[in-house]
């Protein structure tokens, strides 16, 4: 993999950030899963001739106070967008690929992800909602005039929250951590043409840990 990337950054505090960057990326031979007609519709790894991403990225952290005044001054966004054009290169060996012009398997044409957080380190909570979607994705590559498979956008949202329950004077300390993944439980859904290949969900969990950390 070769890459290189030009950004542009402005803090306007210690915390809060901006920046812009500028990247590309190619790969020499990247591995991509191949489902080949008859025999059960056998899956194979291929490896094309190359790849290449490229795109723009933009970040920005801010204390929601600077928008909504004091009320606002333990919460704050982290967000993040990324915009890519991606494509492969096939070679001969790869006639009988379905797509012979396409985005890298796996690779979406843009990636959204958002933080709400609070912070509060009086009382030694913090606690966020993580949200991220994409764009369609190939998640098989096809060969024989079948269609490619995509994964079609969704939206998860995650929430994570910790305390710490008790602080001592040499560094020790308790810490609850829990976890609750996929809120929305969206429908996943694969296309394949025109058709829906498959739909499901993955169900919601939650995870909940204590931790305790040793003396320093």
């Amino acid at each position: 993999i070769s890459h290189f990337d030009i950004r542009w950054e402005n803090y306007l505090t210690r915390f809060e950030t901006v920046s812009v960057a500028l990247f590309y990326k190619s790969f020499e031979n990247p591995i991509e899963e191949v489902t080949r007609l008859g025999g059960g519709d056998e899956i194979s790894f291929f490896n094309v001739t190359g790849a290449t991403n490229y795109g723009v990225e933009f970040h920005g952290r801010a204390w929601l106070s600077r928008f909504f005044g004091k009320s606002m001054s333990r919460f704050y966004i982290d967000s993040n967008l990324s915009i890519i054009e991606s494509s492969v290169e096939l070679g001969e060996e790869a006639d009988n690929m379905t797509s012979q012009e396409r985005p890298l398997q796996g690779q979406s044409p843009w990636v959204v992800n958002l933080k709400l957080g609070y912070e509060n380190l009086v009382a030694m909570t913090e606690a966020s909602l993580l949200f991220n979607m994409a764009g369609e994705r190939i998640t098989k590559v096809e060969t024989s005039g079948v269609p490619d498979v995509y994964e079609q956008p969704v939206p998860m949202l995650d929430f994570v929250y910790k305390k710490t329950i008790k602080e001592g004077y040499n560094g020790d300390k308790w810490d609850l951590k829990i976890r609750i993944k996929n809120l929305l439980d969206p429908e996943f859904e694969s296309t394949k043409g025109d058709e829906i290949e498959k739909r499901y969900k993955k169900g919601r969990s939650i995870k909940a840990t204590l931790e305790y950390k040793f003396p320093s």
